[in-house]
């Protein structure tokens, strides 16, 4: 497992909106699927049988042959696609319910304060700003606004 960083960086192309977010003292976390860039994150599922059972039992047969028919009765297809649909069923829950902290990466490497293409992307050509923030503070900050009832409008 990948080390989550001390520190994230938050870039804005629009200073004035950085200005905001200090004044307010608050940040916005984004659904996934809001944000535009290729790297950002995405779940998927691939197995090297492509969710397909035939490929899976021509496996087994080719480099298993002497537990291939253990192999069909404990994993008879139904259950092969059973249990495949329940991956992807819980792949798509995780999806919907997954919100990010803009521009930030697992990675320290991935945004370094001192990326100039980071900075250049998503800070306007050089003319916006970045904030840091300390993960372990910004996380235990939006837990606790998680536990605070929510105002019915």
């Amino acid at each position: 497992m990948k080390q989550i960083p001390k520190r994230v960086l938050r870039f804005y192309g629009n200073p004035q909106y950085a200005l905001e977010d200090i004044e307010r003292k608050q940040i916005t976390f984004l659904h996934k699927d809001k944000l535009n860039d290729p790297f950002d994150p995405y779940y998927y599922f691939e197995t090297d049988f492509n969710e397909d059972y035939q490929e899976i039992i021509n496996y087994v047969k080719q480099n298993h042959p002497n537990n291939l028919e253990n192999f069909r009765k404990t994993m008879p297809q139904a259950e092969f696609d059973r249990r495949i649909k329940i991956i992807i069923e819980e792949l798509d829950r995780r999806s919907k319910r997954t919100f990010i902290f803009s521009t930030i990466d697992i990675s320290e490497a991935n945004h370094q304060k001192d990326n100039f293409y980071m900075c250049s992307h998503y800070a306007d050509g050089h003319r916006g700003v970045a904030l840091e923030f300390d993960t372990q503070l910004l996380t235990k900050t939006a837990l606790e606004q998680m536990k605070k009832p929510k105002i019915k409008k």
